[in-house]
């Protein structure tokens, strides 16, 4: 999970935000105006007894099986075949996973649940769970914004199949209760944090039906991923099931395909904003399979489980894998005092065990584990809890990626240590454009480690934070 050290690091600064030794009430702050509030605080709930990565594991975990539980109740309500449910687990590992979009991940189970009670109530408004809907409607909010605006946007539509109209109310209200806190945030962020006045990104083509798949699956183009789905559609055509008639069964489909093949890539300071509602697309699309009054044949539901338990026993490989090549940079960070400043670059953040750029961020776990100050971090990000206070952040130019003739090496000489991961030796490269000596300190796999010479010189350190 790409973006996954980074949380790891929030959550432990907010663990141990008063520690003598560390002094993070120095150099971060609390933002509790967050629409990642939600997943935050569950993660940080657990670590009170757990250390911070198995806190951050379990709150994937709870995701992951909450996931399908969320798509059974959908399906149930919406008279679907509750064997399909099954395939939120495959789902519950895509775009979102890989990319260590932590918050999102968590919030997507209590979307479906909301969508569920929405689509309750189009059919039988009850005061009882409007109430109940507005409740999550303000979780959402401190979930997740854009999954609040997707679920907003989908009771507002289910609202206009509401009879009498008068009754409609009953999803209207809640789905508009925290717009204002919405909007006001918003307001706060463009007025205060220049990343969010970037221009919208497009990037608008024939490919986003393509990679479809592997959006839902995976992180890039992945055969398996494509082999999977032809499966599944397989199996479903095969069983009987067919389109259903009832409208309101379309809507959470159709919206979330306007989202996908029609919305940005990035807006808001923020990017890969279409990818994350591909799962919203096939959840959608389970849910106007018509099988009212039958149930999909033994065989198919068979077909079903084989591709499912297929599907991870193929990411249970893959993640082993990558736990070989993770493990390499633990003899890195054995070797670095606690509570130091980390320079770090990455010239190779790909794994050959498991798509995508997994290494981008790996650096943070220095952070997360034995504190102190990174290059790049989460708290710069304006949705984050944790943030610099005004000043604190590190000043280094230039890119996370690794090019010798573009280092900021004024910047870098503020910092201890320098981190690379490279497939080559960047030694020869860094002696040839460095003012000042870098010491070679260790190497494991494809990580480098080097000592400035403000690293060398002797500091009291304090004890490991995990």
């Amino acid at each position: 999970m790409i973006d996954l050290p980074q949380h790891a690091a929030q959550i432990s600064i907010w663990k141990h935000f008063d520690d003598p030794c560390y002094r993070f009430d120095q150099t971060f702050e609390f933002s509790w105006f967050t629409p990642y509030l939600f997943g935050y605080v569950l993660i940080r709930c657990v670590a009170a007894i757990l250390p911070v990565d198995r806190a951050v594991e379990v709150a994937i975990y709870l995701a992951v099986v909450a996931l399908p539980l969320a798509i059974r109740s959908l399906l149930r309500y919406s008279e679907g075949d509750r064997w399909l449910s099954l395939l939120g687990f495959p789902l519950a590992f895509g775009f979102t996973f890989y990319w260590g979009f932590v918050n999102y991940l968590i919030a997507i189970p209590v979307a479906v649940f909301y969508l569920t009670l929405a689509y309750e109530l189009s059919s039988r408004p009850h005061i009882g769970r409007a109430v109940l809907l507005a409740g999550v409607s303000v979780l959402l909010l401190v979930s997740h914004a854009l999954i609040f605006l997707y679920c907003a946007a989908a009771a507002t539509a289910l609202a206009l199949f509401v009879r009498p109209r008068r009754h409609a109310a009953v999803l209207l209200l809640p789905a508009a209760l925290p717009v204002p806190a919405l909007i006001w945030w918003v307001g706060q962020m463009r007025g205060s944090e220049s990343l969010v006045r970037h221009p919208i990104g497009w990037n608008l083509g024939i490919y986003r039906l393509l990679h479809l798949p592997s959006v839902l699956l995976s992180d890039e183009r992945d055969t398996f991923a494509i082999v999977f789905v032809l499966f599944v559609v397989a199996a479903i055509a095969v069983s009987g099931a067919r389109p259903t008639a009832d409208a309101r069964r379309w809507v959470f489909f159709a919206l979330a395909a306007v989202i996908y093949f029609c919305g940005p890539q990035s807006a808001f300071g923020t990017a890969f904003l279409f990818h994350r509602f591909a799962v919203f697309v096939a959840i959608g699309l389970l849910i106007v399979l018509h099988t009212k009054g039958r149930e999909m044949p033994a065989w198919s539901r068979a077909l079903i489980v084989i591709a499912v338990i297929g599907w991870c026993s193929l990411l249970a490989v893959r993640f082993h894998r990558f736990d070989g090549e993770a493990s390499e940079f633990d003899a890195i960070l054995s070797v670095i005092p606690a509570n130091r400043r980390i320079a770090s670059y990455t010239a190779y953040p790909n794994s050959e065990a498991v798509p995508g750029a997994v290494f981008l961020h790996f650096p943070a776990y220095y952070h997360e584990r034995k504190g102190g100050v990174t290059s790049w971090s989460f708290a710069t990000f304006f949705p984050q809890l944790i943030r610099y206070r005004a000043g604190a952040a590190p000043k280094l130019g230039g890119s996370v990626l690794f090019d010798p003739a573009h280092l900021d090496w004024e910047g870098l000489s503020t910092f201890d240590y320098v981190v690379i991961r490279a497939p080559r030796d960047p030694t020869p490269a860094l002696a040839a454009k460095a003012p000042y000596p870098l010491f070679p300190t260790r190497r494991s796999g494809m990580w480098w480690l080097y000592a400035t010479p403000r690293g060398r010189a002797a500091r009291d350190s304090c004890p490991p934070l995990e």
